[in-house]
């Protein structure tokens, strides 16, 4: 008998969800592709192509991209060494974890850490990351206003 699209898609949905819960809790841990797959109950190469169509990255890059924002706040809120904060979200060597850092923040960790702590915050952002300014407050307010009407 022929599983329906739905109850396909239903499932999928359920083992990536209980793969992504797993990924928070064992950020510092091993989350290698063969781990992660079993954890979602599908073949490694099954896996990878899955999870890359959902989440438009790789397992690897999407690890290493939770591991330096965890780090960051980390680096912000807990004031942590940066070498203490690069072994404890799993990376090998200061280098690499700064390289990363760099890669996805744009500047290093050190610069980072003792920059105006809401710099990176959402609420402080002037544009959206592809550099669309968001609404202004009275824009904001009017399309409220809007939907409680229509409602």
């Amino acid at each position: 008998m022929r599983r329906s699209n739905i109850d396909l898609k239903e499932d999928y949905t359920h083992r990536l969800s209980r793969v992504f819960s797993f990924i928070e809790k064992n950020l510092d841990a091993d989350l290698s592709l063969k781990i992660v797959a079993a954890r979602a109950h599908f073949s490694e190469y099954h896996f990878h192509r899955v999870f890359k169509f959902v989440i438009g990255e790789t397992l690897n890059e999407y690890v290493t991209r939770k591991r330096i924002e965890r780090a960051a706040l980390d680096l912000v809120h807990r004031k942590n060494t940066i070498k203490t904060t690069a072994f404890k979200f799993g990376f090998s060597s200061v280098s690499s974890f700064s390289k990363t850092f760099k890669k996805i923040y744009g500047i290093s960790p050190k610069e980072f850490q003792f920059q105006n702590p809401n710099k990176f915050s959402k609420i402080r952002q002037l544009e959206s990351k592809i550099g669309q300014a968001y609404p202004d407050i009275e824009k904001y307010i009017c399309i409220i206003n809007n939907i409680k009407n229509w409602i």
